[in-house]
């Protein structure tokens, strides 16, 4: 599997919703302390009346990672089946040319997702892409009997990891299990 660490974001648990602000590249750049330890996360650096999430020192948070994983081009069927367009993984030779295969980085497989939605429409998000092609079929009625190519980006959410805050609320250590 390829290494995806580059592309890692963090985020709270609590700040995973429908409307996500951007992730941080380490769950320590979270944390800006008051002068009481306390974080608290504004809808917008510059909005300070809506608050997202507070983090408090001493307490258990828990935060998320995300990897993006490329994306993949399908051709989605109406009753919502689906087959890749070009199947083969970066670096497979092509009989006829002799040239290998060059996929978009990070070059992903479908296999070491667990979310999938529409390149140009994230409304509809799913944790498999069978799971996320029945629901875009469902949802699309126009979808010829040929198939509609569409591109689904894919990305990996890491189960919650959790910190302990330090008691000045300016670093997180690690709790296992």
């Amino acid at each position: 599997m390829a290494d995806f660490a580059e592309t890692r974001q963090w985020w709270p648990n609590d700040l995973v919703d429908e409307v996500t602000p951007p992730g941080r590249a380490r769950p320590e750049d979270w944390l800006k302390p008051d002068e009481s330890g306390v974080t608290t996360v504004h809808a917008d650096d510059d909005d300070d009346k809506t608050v997202l999430a507070r983090i408090e020192p001493g307490r258990v948070v828990e935060f998320l990672w995300q990897e993006n994983r490329g994306s993949a081009e399908i051709l989605l069927m109406p009753d919502g089946t689906w087959s890749l367009v070009d199947p083969r993984d970066g670096g497979t030779v092509d009989m006829l040319t002799g040239e290998a295969a060059r996929p978009t980085p990070p070059a992903g497989r479908i296999e070491d997702a667990n979310w999938f939605a529409a390149a140009d429409d994230y409304e509809t998000m799913m944790d498999s892409m069978d799971g996320f092609a029945v629901a875009y079929a469902e949802m699309e009625p126009d979808i010829d009997t040929e198939g509609q190519r569409l591109t689904v980006d894919m990305a990996y959410w890491s189960d919650p990891v959790r910190f302990r805050v330090s008691a000045d609320g300016k670093s997180l250590e690690a709790i296992d299990g």
